[in-house]
C-alpha cells in the first residue's frame, strides 16, 4: 500500500507532491494536485530542477529555455506546459499529466511478449508526433516572427503513447529556437543513435532534423532492430555517418513497399532530399494508413491498454489511495510551501511510481572541450573528435549491447565532460573520395574531473530511472556544470520566491 498523505507531504508552489515519477541527471519528477476553487483538483506533472544544478547558472538558463518555449506549445499532440516557478530555492516546470507509456516501452513490450507492431500501428504512432512536431517548427511568435523550433532529441523515449491511442511529443529540454542562446561549442545534444548526420556536424539544424530521427524511429518500430546504435557509442557515430541503411523491407519482408519508401525518404543522408517537413513525412504516413483502409486512435489505445494493464490498474489505484488520504488529512495539512529540503527522495506522503530504467537509455548531453579551437569548419575532424571523446569516455552499450547496466540507483550524469586534444590535420581530399574509413582509433587524454558539487539528494537504492514522459518513468536529458567557488547571484526577477512565469492562454 502506498503511504498516506501526511502533513509533512510536500508543495512546489501551489502543487502538492503526491508521488516521484522518476528522477534523471537534470531533474526529478513527480506527479502532483493542484487545488482549484471549490475543492476541484487536478492532476499534473512538476518536472523540478536538482539542487547541484539549481545554483549553476548555465543550468538553470537552460531549464528556463525550456520553460519559456515549451509553454508557447499547446497543441493535442505535445505534451502541455502550464507553468514555470521558483519557491523556496526550487525550480519548476507544471506539466500536463496523461496516462499512457512511452513508445520505446512499448515497443519492449511487444518484444518481450513475443509480438510485432502492425506496419500501420506504427504509421499511425509516428503520424501523430510528426503532427506535434510540424506544430512545433512551425510556431511563430507574438509578431508573426518563425521561432524556427527544432526539437533535436526526437526518440522512442520521448513519444508519449496515451491509452486513449494519442501520440504526443515530449521534452523539449534540449529544442533550439531562433534567438535563444547558441549551443555552446563542444556541446554535443540529442541521443546519438538518433541523431541526424548535419546535427553530428555541428552544422545548423532545421525540422528536418526532427524528420531523420523520426524516421530512424519508424525503421526501428517496423525492423523490430537498432538501426545505428552499435555496442558502444563510437561505432554508433560511424554507422550514423557512414552505415549503409537497409530498407526495411529487406528485413521485414512483410512491410509495404509504400511504407518502405516513406522511410527510406525520410532517412536520406542529404537534407535536400529528405521529406521537406514533418508535415509532408505525415501527410505520406496519412496516405498509407488511408488506403490500408485506415486506423483510428482508439486500435492504438487498446493496444497499449492491453499491454500495459496491471500497470495501468496498479498506478490508478495507488493514485485513487493518495487522493484520499489527502483529502482526509487537508483539514490539519495547511497549505503552506515549504523548502526544497523537503523534496528529498520519496520524503513521507510522497510514494515512488518510478520503474526501472530501460536498458537503451542514454544521454543527451555530451560536452566535449578541445585544445584547440575551429572544428567546426573541418567535419571530418568534427566527428572523429566526437568518437574519440565518447571512445575516452567508456560509455559503452547504446541499445540493448551493454556488457554491464549502471547501478539502479546512480542517476545518469548530466552531461560527461572530457578534454581531448584536437587532431592535428584533416586526411587530403582523396581519402574522402575512398571508402569510408573505420571508426578512429585515437588516443585522448581526459582532463582531471573538476570536484564534484556536493549532492545532498540521492533517490533510495533501486528506486532512480531516468526521466522521459511526464506519464510515466522520464528520461530526462541532461546538462550539468559544476558550479564555480563564487557563483553570481541570478538576477532578482528569477529568484524571487513564489515568482511564476506563465503561459498565455
Amino acid at each position: 500500500m502506498p503511504t498516506p498523505v501526511t502533513e509533512r507531504s510536500v508543495m512546489l508552489g501551489k502543487y502538492r507532491v503526491i508521488a516521484r515519477l522518476g528522477t534523471g541527471g537534470m531533474a526529478e519528477v513527480f506527479l502532483a494536485v493542484a487545488h482549484g476553487a471549490m475543492n476541484v483538483n487536478r492532476l499534473v506533472v512538476v518536472k523540478r530542477l536538482r539542487d547541484e544544478l539549481a545554483s549553476d547558472p548555465a543550468s538553470r538558463e537552460m531549464f528556463l529555455d525550456e520553460a519559456r518555449l515549451a509553454a508557447r506549445l499547446n497543441h493535442p499532440n505535445v505534451i502541455q506546459t502550464f507553468e514555470a516557478g521558483a519557491e523556496g530555492g526550487s525550480w519548476f516546470l507544471a506539466m500536463e499529466y496523461v496516462e499512457g507509456q512511452p513508445f520505446n516501452r512499448v515497443l519492449t513490450k511487444l518484444k518481450q511478449e513475443g509480438r510485432e507492431l502492425a506496419p500501420k500501428m506504427a504509421a499511425r504512432i509516428v503520424a501523430d508526433a510528426l503532427n506535434g512536431l510540424h506544430y512545433a517548427h512551425e510556431l511563430t511568435d507574438f509578431d508573426g516572427t518563425p521561432l524556427s523550433i527544432v526539437h533535436r532529441d526526437v526518440s522512442p523515449q520521448n513519444m508519449m503513447v496515451t491509452y486513449g491511442g494519442v501520440s504526443k511529443i515530449v521534452d523539449f529540454g534540449i529544442a533550439k529556437a531562433a534567438g535563444s542562446a547558441q549551443t555552446a561549442h563542444g556541446v554535443f545534444k540529442g541521443k546519438v543513435a538518433f541523431m541526424a548526420p548535419e546535427q553530428v556536424l555541428g552544422e545548423n539544424v532545421d525540422g528536418r532534423a526532427d524528420v531523420f530521427a523520426a524516421g530512424i524511429v519508424l525503421w526501428e518500430a517496423l525492423t523490430g532492430q537498432h538501426l545505428m546504435a552499435a555496442e558502444s557509442p563510437a561505432r554508433t557515430l560511424y554507422n550514423l555517418m557512414n552505415k549503409q541503411i537497409p530498407r526495411v523491407a529487406e528485413i521485414n519482408d512483410q512491410i509495404p513497399l509504400a511504407l518502405d519508401t516513406i522511410v527510406a525518404r525520410a532517412l536520406e543522408r542529404d537534407v535536400d532530399e529528405r521529406y521537406p517537413t514533418a508535415k509532408a513525412m505525415r501527410e505520406a504516413l496519412e496516405d498509407f494508413i488511408t488506403a490500408g483502409g485506415g486506423l483510428s486512435a482508439e486500435a492504438v489505445g487498446e493496444l497499449v491498454t492491453d499491454l500495459f494493464a496491471d500497470r495501468k490498474k496498479t498506478v490508478q489505484a495507488q493514485i485513487k489511495a493518495q487522493l484520499a488520504a489527502l483529502s482526509l488529512a487537508r483539514g490539519s495539512d495547511p497549505d503552506v510551501s515549504v523548502s526544497k529540503t523537503h523534496v528529498r527522495p520519496a520524503p513521507a506522503g510522497v510514494i515512488d511510481l518510478s520503474e526501472a530504467p530501460e536498458g537503451d537509455s542514454q544521454p543527451s548531453v555530451f560536452r566535449v572541450v578541445t585544445t584547440a579551437a575551429n572544428t567546426r569548419t573541418n567535419p571530418i575532424a568534427f566527428v572523429a573528435l566526437v568518437v574519440v571523446t565518447v571512445l575516452a569516455l567508456g560509455v559503452s552499450g547504446l541499445a540493448l549491447h551493454r556488457a554491464q547496466s549502471p547501478p539502479a540507483a546512480a542517476a545518469p550524469p548530466s552531461v560527461i565532460t572530457v578534454t581531448v586534444p584536437t587532431p592535428a590535420a584533416p586526411p587530403p581530399p582523396s581519402a574522402a573520395a575512398t571508402e569510408p574509413p573505420a571508426p578512429p582509433t585515437m588516443t585522448a587524454t581526459q582532463a582531471p574531473a573538476p570536484k564534484p558539487a556536493p549532492v545532498v539528494a540521492r533517490p533510495p537504492a533501486g528506486r532512480a530511472s531516468p526521466a522521459t514522459s511526464p506519464a510515466t518513468t522520464p528520461d530526462e536529458p541532461a546538462r550539468h556544470s559544476s558550479p564555480a567557488s563564487q557563483e553570481p547571484r541570478p538576477p532578482a526577477a528569477e529568484t524571487a520566491r513564489g515568482r511564476t512565469f506563465r503561459r498565455d492562454l
